[in-house]
């Protein structure tokens, strides 16, 4: 188990639930895989009184939503500390029944020291959010309970609230795990909470002392702040040099003088920002006469200075009145009244000196307007005579051009005020990495220091490489030495970062990743020419929940950070987010390639934001709107990747589009009452002309979609089919070519019968059906219920998707599960899901992988009580007697058992009992009472046939096993037996109903979706005929139905029977075709299997899927509607289609009846330019 200094630190927490399955509180894994939480969290999941003093018993569950979510995990207190009557204690300690799951982290705790101001995040389960959500704050100090508290940063959009007790609390500037929380004052209006700090989590709990970890004495991905200056080291000359220019500039003995600051100028990664912050601030400290601000001038510099000035020039202003506040201070500094602004600064403060530290001067160079000139002359302040301001501006060199360029900065760059920040020496580097551990007590290995001295060279902008390969070796020191172990297992000092960051994608999930790819490119302004990219903070307000929530997770990491606030707006301050540091973006490969990747989109939306920002400044003015290729470049984007647009920009486009509409409106209106003059004419020539290029364009694009659809069609792997469908009709959706409308023709006359058409991208699904009917799932069709109206299936992400079916369109609910063995209930409302049996396999736990019920209405997961005891590997006579002479008898002795493997699972026709095949070998039947998730029965003696399909009875009295005495499937030569097992009895015994032979060949086998019957197809060879015996059996008695011989017909594909098994349609599907079956129904292309829902008593009754043909082919499955028709076997297409209407009619019934328009990620990402990005079916 991974510590929190690697991975996701958040992947750390657990959710505990009640038995409801509803979120009771938090907690979090840590040494010992000890789950820490608070008392009141525990007492509320087991429904006791929150003062409970004595320590429960009984059982709780948790899961960890971040690593795994909805897999519950057993878990029992191990260490109780009840709260007492001074509110103190309030802490239980939880072990684990059985390993959590891989990608849990154990959270690295460190000790908070007590500093005022310390930001922090937490992340909890308030009311409405069982998912999860993240709150920032600050830390303020120690309570007299020991307690610490903790204050919601106005910035944040969640405040600590009821649903966060227990949960772990992050220092955002160090990392680590500071505390946890334990309540919050649910007064009105308050956004203040409560921790316990760690310091006391370990008094009480003395084994959580081996987590925690003593703050590092590096800050890797992260500048040196004030408060680190006794670890800074190595910067102490220029910090000297810089201290004494200021002191000169500012008169100090001599009267003001009129030089006024410096700008610092210097390579990305030198340490600008460090040098300023941690050398140069605390030596400015004792002067009592100088005022301080330090800021981020950003992409809107003007309004950043007024953000960093109104705290200082009225301290005690309220936060709601902030905003008005800045927004006048704005208004005068771009008036030019900057001398005034500093004079009232400084009365105000008692000082006769304002410094002003513009960190990161680059970002106010990316855009170029008005606000940039006026920034300019407010800085330009500082070189009036007898000027009180003094202006620092931090520059990386390869923008030094860009500002010298720009008449209002090129003064403030003048040879006098130029800071050239270099190279460190090999002496500077030395006591940059011995000093701050020497201070610690710690030390490395001889030799050491002059490698990572010789790694680092002579480059500066390798400095930040070498701090956050420090940073590493500190977390891997033993007993206070770091070796060159150690640093031989980072690998080179380049490679250290970029393993970390690729380390942290690898543990996202796929979803995750597609949304990291969107954000990240975010966090980058391109760069131009020699520039390279620019690190960009963005809002909360400018990223969708999906990019918020992910980039609240990868603060944890380290590899993004918290940004300076910003205003929304309307005024109020919204959290932001950036990048640890510039280095990223040269040394994470995968970064540079996204950025690379994106640089035309983020040029384009970067101008876009420019030209956004002068329509806004000038209240929306119509003249700002983009026209004529700039609107169709924007139209382009947006269908390519509108959905990296903010609401904003989008916003702005449409305004864009509307007022180009109501132009060609008012042209197209003068046109009718004038003559058109030559140049008219050359004008509509030259758009004629445009357009003509474009449809060139999405014409070729929509015919490379018709051959990809063709190339998917082609394929046999699951899903292939449902990707061909989608991808004609985006072609069609491209361009509406002969070749894309043709295509559109074929996948019409296939599909558009049907009523839903959905996919099931499970690669382990069979083909056909073969012995189970819908209702079973695990064969060749998603698990469906009773009433058709829910179906389960995979989707292209390998989660379980639910998809409501009977409406106008199918209805998509995904589960967030990953789970293979399903089953739901007659009315839907219910789903059971397992793992199958190679996840099963090696499994410590007897009980094997839980068994879960996800309620479709409410999403609350909760498990079922698992088997005490695992599969008895009991070996079948048959497999005994074949052993090799080699075995030993003994290898398998009696009573040896082998984790639970789950084969498949059901449900009773009332929906109240679950029932569950195991083993491959031995395996049993398990049936659970669903209400209490107990289990009723495990009935064992499977041994000597092995089953290969169960069901319940259709009055749900007995279970119905078929099976076989040669192997886990149904194969030639072996008998195939039907069995009964009475659930009335204490210990059921098996009643065999069938034994049938199959020494002429494999038989197919068809069960109603209701299990009252069961269709045997018998073949037989003889020497001057072949033919097929169909017989149906009622179930659960055995008693034979009917029968009927098929002459000519051999090896059926299957049999399908309606509810009752009033009706057999033996069939062989399209690959198994042949023209001298004529006796069976043979499928039209591609279909592979067929079922049917509902009878032919029924089948005039309303239309819907309760009366449906089933149609599966390769993970596309097809519900056809009877449509009051009373034979069945009329829906099933037994020739080649043809379609009828036009394009617009088979565009429009396909759009109805997909279930998800969504391409996989790989066909996704193979679409050709041009091809329409918009959505399928708008």
């Amino acid at each position: 188990m991974e510590s929190g200094t690697r991975g996701l630190g958040d992947e750390a927490v657990v959710r505990v639930v009640d038995g409801a399955g509803r979120p009771a509180g938090a907690g979090f894994l840590t040494a010992d895989n000890a789950v820490v939480t608070c008392a009141h969290v525990v007492a509320a999941a087991l429904g006791l009184p929150e003062t409970t003093a004595e320590r429960p018993d009984e059982p709780l569950w948790l899961d960890f939503p971040l690593a795994r979510p909805g897999q519950l995990y057993e878990a029992r207190v191990a260490a109780w500390v009840p709260t007492r009557d001074d509110e103190s204690g309030d802490m239980a300690v939880l072990t684990l029944r059985t390993e959590p799951p891989a990608g849990a982290v154990l959270a690295q705790l460190v000790e908070y020291g007590g500093e005022p101001g310390l930001p922090v995040r937490t992340f909890g389960f308030p009311r409405g959010n069982d998912s999860g959500v993240w709150s920032a704050g600050v830390l303020r100090g120690r309570q007299a309970t020991g307690w610490v508290q903790y204050d919601a940063d106005p910035a944040s959009q969640y405040e600590v609230q009821r649903g966060f007790s227990g949960a772990p609390v992050w220092d955002s500037e160090h990392g680590g795990v500071v505390g946890m929380v334990v309540t919050a004052d649910a007064r009105p209006g308050r956004r203040t909470a409560y921790l316990i700090p760690t310091a006391i989590l370990c008094a009480t709990w003395p084994p959580l002392r081996q987590a925690v970890s003593e703050r590092s004495p590096f800050r890797p991905l992260r500048q040196f702040q004030e408060a680190d200056a006794e670890l800074f080291h190595g910067r102490g000359e220029p910090a000297g040099r810089i201290v004494a220019r200021l002191d000169a500039d500012s008169g100090t003995g001599t009267g003001v003088g009129t030089s006024s600051g410096i700008t610092l100028v210097g390579v990305s990664g030198c340490g600008k920002s460090s040098l300023l912050h941690a050398g140069v601030l605390p030596r400015l400290r004792h002067d009592g006469a100088l005022a301080i601000v330090a800021f981020q001038p950003g992409p809107t510099p003007l309004p950043s200075l007024a953000r960093a000035l109104v705290p200082l020039l009225d301290p005690e202003l309220p936060a709601p009145a902030r905003p008005a506040a800045e927004a006048r201070l704005t208004r005068l500094l771009r008036q030019r009244e900057m001398p005034e602004v500093v004079r009232q600064l400084l009365d105000r403060q008692g000082r006769r000196r304002l410094l002003l530290i513009a960190d990161q001067f680059e970002q106010a160079l990316l855009h170029t307007d008005d606000d940039l000139d006026a920034f300019a002359a407010a800085l330009d302040h500082c070189r009036e005579p007898d000027s009180p301001l003094q202006v620092v501006m931090a520059l990386r060199a390869d923008f030094l051009t860009t500002a010298l360029n720009h008449a209002g900065l090129a003064p403030l760059l003048d040879d006098g005020r130029l800071f050239t920040l270099g190279p460190m020496s090999r002496d500077e580097v030395r006591a940059a990495i011995e000093q701050p551990i020497a201070r610690a007590g710690a030390r490395y290995e001889r030799g050491l220091v002059d490698r990572l001295l010789n790694a680092s060279g002579h480059d500066a902008s390798r400095l930040p490489l070498l701090e956050f390969t420090l940073g590493k070796l500190w977390d891997l020191r033993k007993h206070g030495t770091i070796g060159h172990a150690q640093y031989d297992s980072l690998g080179e000092l380049g490679e250290a970062l970029a393993n970390h960051a690729e380390d942290i994608w690898g543990r996202l999930r796929e979803e995750e990743r597609r949304t990291a790819r969107t954000l990240l490119v975010q966090l980058a302004t391109p760069g131009g020419g020699d520039r390279t990219p620019t690190r960009r903070t963005v809002a909360r307000t400018d990223l969708d929940g999906e990019q918020w929530r992910l980039a609240q997770r990868l603060m944890t990491t380290r590899l993004l950070v918290p940004g300076e606030e910003r205003r929304g707006r309307d005024g109020t301050v919204v959290e932001s987010v950036e990048l640890a540091h510039e280095t990223l973006l040269t040394q994470w490969t995968l970064l540079r390639d996204l950025i690379r990747e994106a640089e035309g989109f983020r040029r384009w939306q970067e101008d876009l934001r420019q030209r956004i920002a002068r329509w806004e400044k000038e209240d929306r003015a119509r003249s700002r709107l983009i026209r004529g290729s700039d609107l169709r470049d924007a139209k382009s984007w947006q269908s390519r990747r509108g959905g990296e647009l903010t609401s904003g920009e989008r916003e702005f486009v449409a305004v864009s589009r509307a007022s180009a509409r109501r132009r060609r409106v008012t042209a197209a209106a003068v046109a009718a009452a004038l003559v058109l003059v030559p140049s008219g004419g050359i004008w509509a020539w030259r758009n004629a002309s445009e357009a003509a290029t474009r449809s060139e364009n999405t014409a070729t694009a929509a015919d490379a979609l018709v051959q990809q659809a063709h190339d998917a069609a082609a394929e046999q792997t699951q899903g292939a089919p449902y990707t061909a469908l989608l991808l004609a009709m985006r072609a069609y959706r491209t361009h509406a070519t002969p070749k894309s409308e043709a295509l559109l023709g074929e996948e019409y006359a296939t599909y558009g019968s049907a009523d839903a058409i959905v996919p099931d991208y499970d690669a382990d699904t069979p083909l056909h059906l073969t012995v189970a009917g819908p209702s079973a799932g695990g064969s060749g069709v998603p698990t469906i219920s009773a009433d058709g109206r829910t179906a389960l299936a995979v989707n292209a992400e390998g989660k379980l998707m639910a998809w409501r079916l009977g409406g106008r369109t199918p209805v998509g609910s995904d589960t967030g599960q990953h789970q293979e063995i399903t089953a739901v209930p007659p009315d839907g409302s219910l789903i059971a899901m397992t793992h199958d049996v190679g996840h099963s396999a090696g499994l410590a736990d007897k009980g094997g992988s839980p068994v879960l019920l996800y309620d479709t209405r409410s999403h609350a997961v909760r498990k079922l009580q698992p088997p005490a005891q695992g599969d008895l590997l009991a070996l079948p006579d048959w497999l005994r007697k074949s052993l090799p002479s080699n075995i030993p008898p003994g290898m398998f002795p009696p009573g040896t058992t082998v984790p639970t493997q789950y084969r498949s699972l059901a449900f009773d026709p009332s929906g109240r009992r679950l029932a569950a095949l195991t083993g491959s070998l031995g395996g049993r039947l398990i049936v659970w009472d669903v209400a209490s998730g107990r289990i009723q029965k495990v009935i064992q003696g499977l041994e000597n046939a092995a089953v290969s399909y169960f069901s319940f009875s259709a009055d749900g009295s007995s279970l119905i096993t078929i099976g076989s005495n040669s192997a886990a499937t149904l194969t030639p030569h072996a008998d195939i037996t039907v069995e009964s097992w009475p659930l009335d009895q204490p210990s059921p015994r098996p009643r065999r109903l069938l034994t049938l032979s199959t020494k002429k060949g494999a038989p197919a086998i068809g069960l109603s979706p209701d299990g009252s019957a069961l269709a045997i197809a018998t073949p037989y060879t003889g020497e001057r005929e072949i033919h097929t015996t169909v017989t149906v059996y009622a179930l659960p008695s055995g008693k034979q139905l009917r029968q009927e011989q098929l002459p000519g017909t051999y090896l059926l594909t299957g049999v399908a029977l309606t509810h009752g098994g009033t009706l057999d349609v033996p069939y062989f599907a399209s690959r198994d075709a042949n023209p001298l079956y004529e006796a069976a129904l043979q499928l039209a292309r591609p279909w592979q299997g067929v079922a049917l829902l509902g009878d032919s008593e029924t089948a005039s009754g309303p239309a819907g899927p309760a009366g449906s043909v089933v149609l599966v082919d390769r993970g596309l499955t097809a519900f056809v509607p009877l449509n009051g028709v009373h034979d069945p076997r009329s829906r099933i297409p037994t020739g080649a289609p043809k379609p009828s209407g036009g394009p617009a009619q088979w565009i429009r019934r396909l759009c109805q009846t997909v279930a998800d328009g969504n391409l996989p990620p790989a066909a996704q990402h193979k679409l050709p330019p041009g091809a329409y990005l918009g959505p399928l079916c708008p």
